[in-house]
């Protein structure tokens, strides 16, 4: 067995080869020399079941070949030992002659039934969380690749799916208790006014996919945590919209998610930030790639920092200028020789000081040996011009004494002390 998940051929030559079978070991059949894969990812019920696009693992039956059992982001997933040919599916379908005869060779073999057996079976993998400000305690978003953002409001033991799709990260308004954002990939994101609710979501993401900017798979998207209504959004510039993304009543009447392109012109109103994009080779080395990190003080309504993934590490200190094109920023990395060009994985902003952060890397220092490190302590000088870096991980022990990558960073405001995730393996 082996696969691809093919989008472009969902319902056309295939249904999508997330996982395809040979019984001769993939070689041409001697009676006709055509290859003899077939496609299992749905089955021949009269409403299929489909596996999952991102696959894992597969493994057999030692006791029945035809018995499969397949582990992807959507849990595991057995196939029930038969073979159905559905091939005269393909004869309504429009596709060209030749696309026509591998279909009908795809199909001619397609699992009689696949069963989901993930009951009891926790599968889920948080890549995000979000804490609404206004209820610390009881309410908390997360996104999961593939399988939604799920949101909990106080239930111990329940969590509920608030919108499928790849759930990116995600965030609450400052002082406006229903609003929040939700993202899916690349420059889709949305909007909720209503604490959530399932059938309100409202696409809100237009003017970012018709800007013609590069998004990273995910989005950096943040909440501004001092003034309501503000969100940041970053590709080659950053973004910011106001109000949640534009006027409720217009996003609800003719944006709802459900019927809505993410890429409608008019769903959204966000403007991009500054008058050269932060990616932009006029501003020297470490051009390219895309805005992966924003962050922002919760006690200064004015300093935002963001990085790109070729390590440009940014300072603004009117972010909240109107109008958008008068926002200007000072690019740090360039002020310092210790700033290593890795991809940055994550910053937080002092909220005793917003010119201070501290600053993850990705990556191994192996690659950059003149900058090494994968956590640094950052201090601005604006009145200077200058900008210090420390770092802070072979001091600390931050990367368990060796050259690992470090995926975020949090620092704990009350003790002082700064955390990234446990290394494994």
């Amino acid at each position: 067995m082996l696969g691809s998940y093919a989008y472009s051929e969902i319902g056309l030559r295939s249904n999508g080869r997330a996982v395809v079978r040979s019984t001769t070991a993939g070689d041409p059949d001697p009676n006709n020399n055509n290859r003899t894969f077939t496609d299992l990812t749905w089955d021949a019920e009269s409403s299929p079941q489909e596996l999952h696009p991102d696959m894992h693992a597969v493994v057999f039956d030692p006791n029945n070949p035809n018995i499969a059992f397949i582990g992807s982001d959507g849990g595991v997933v057995r196939t029930d030992g038969t073979f159905v040919d559905i091939s005269s599916e393909c004869d309504s379908r429009p596709i060209g002659v030749a696309s026509m005869a591998t279909c009908h060779r795809l199909l001619s073999a397609v699992p009689g039934k696949l069963f989901n057996i993930n009951k009891n079976l926790s599968t889920l993998q948080f890549q995000s969380a979000s804490i609404n400000p206004l209820n610390p305690t009881g309410e908390i978003m997360g996104g999961t690749q593939d399988n939604g953002t799920w949101h909990y409001v106080g239930s111990s033991r329940t969590w509920y799916q608030t919108i499928y799709g790849d759930g990116g990260q995600s965030g609450f308004d400052s002082a406006n208790q229903g609003a929040m954002f939700n993202e899916f990939t690349g420059s889709a994101t949305d909007s909720n006014f209503r604490d959530g609710l399932e059938t309100a979501w409202v696409v809100v993401s237009g003017p970012l996919a018709n800007s013609g900017e590069v998004a990273p798979f995910y989005s950096a998207i943040v909440q501004d945590p001092v003034v309501s209504g503000t969100r940041f959004f970053g590709m080659n510039h950053i973004w910011r919209t106001l109000d949640n993304g534009g006027d409720q009543a217009y996003l609800e009447a003719n944006c709802p998610e459900f019927t809505t392109s993410f890429a409608q012109p008019n769903c959204g109103d966000w403007v991009p930030l500054g008058t050269t994009a932060l990616t932009d080779p006029a501003l020297g080395t470490r051009a390219g790639g895309a805005v992966i990190a924003v962050a922002r003080s919760s006690n200064d309504s004015s300093t935002l920092w963001a990085a790109t993934n070729p390590g440009r590490v940014f300072i603004s200190s009117n972010a909240n200028a109107v109008p958008e094109g008068s926002v200007s920023f000072t690019r740090l990395d360039a002020l310092s020789g210790a700033s290593p060009g890795r991809f940055v994985s994550g910053i937080y902003v002092d909220p005793g000081n917003s010119n201070h952060a501290w600053i993850s890397y990705s990556g191994y220092s192996f690659a950059t040996p003149t900058t090494p490190g994968h956590v640094f302590d950052v201090l601005f000088d604006p009145v200077a011009g200058t900008a210090t870096w420390t770092n802070i991980d072979p001091a600390n022990g931050i990367s368990g004494g060796g050259d690992l990558p470090v995926t975020s960073i949090v620092h704990d405001d009350k003790t002082g002390i700064c955390t990234r995730p446990p290394i494994s393996g």
